[in-house]
């Protein structure tokens, strides 16, 4: 990308000797316009092709009146995140995770010591502990404040139903009673699990 040079032109300066230097500030213009911008020339021209964030050091104030877009690193995930801060300190997170089967998957909020987990898993029936998801990069919670978990899938075979029950939690696991309507303990029933607590 071409420099721009704010002194361009001097006053004592003739154009012809300065020609070289106000081409290379165009230059430098028409780059700056190409980032994440559609160029010059162009029906569009002006118009975003895409908004790149650079990473967040620090959580910006966007000042009275105002709100901003900015992209942090998660504290336990390493990964770059996309965040909207208002003027009042609050935040809103617009990145998610995927929920895939049996693969758990976790949010903090505004970077507090919240965070909200969900997973899914093959549950069997009658009762079973189930671990909340933890490992490198998802943190523990101190205390689980609140946990749901509903039938989230149909058994292998027709003609069965099921309902999922909480019979307790804690901070590291849930205990779940799986009932069905056909006494079959090889029949697995797709469960979703969420849980918010505080870290």
């Amino acid at each position: 990308m071409a420099n721009y040079d704010n002194n361009i032109v001097n006053g004592p300066d003739l154009l012809s000797q300065s020609q070289p230097d106000m081409l290379s500030n165009f230059k430098a213009i028409d780059d700056l316009i190409n980032v994440n911008h559609i160029g010059f020339n162009d029906p569009d021209q002006g118009k975003h092709k895409w908004v790149t964030f650079p990473r967040a050091t620090n959580i910006p104030f966007p000042g009275i009146g105002a709100g901003l877009m900015f992209a942090p690193l998660n504290r336990f995930t390493n990964d770059t995140e996309l965040r909207y801060a208002r003027q009042d300190g609050t935040e809103t997170l617009f990145t998610a995770h995927d929920i895939p089967f049996n693969q758990p998957s976790w949010s903090d909020f505004a970077g507090s010591a919240i965070i909200l987990k969900t997973m899914r898993v093959s549950a069997f029936r009658g009762a079973q502990e189930i671990d909340f998801p933890t490992g490198p990069g998802i943190p523990q919670f101190r205390t689980a404040l609140a946990v749901q978990a509903s039938i989230d899938g149909q058994p292998r075979r027709s003609g069965i139903n099921a309902s999922v029950y909480i019979e307790n939690f804690g901070s590291t696991s849930i205990s779940l009673l799986v009932f069905s309507n056909v006494a079959n303990n090889n029949d697995r029933f797709g469960v979703f699990i969420m849980a918010i607590g505080v870290i």
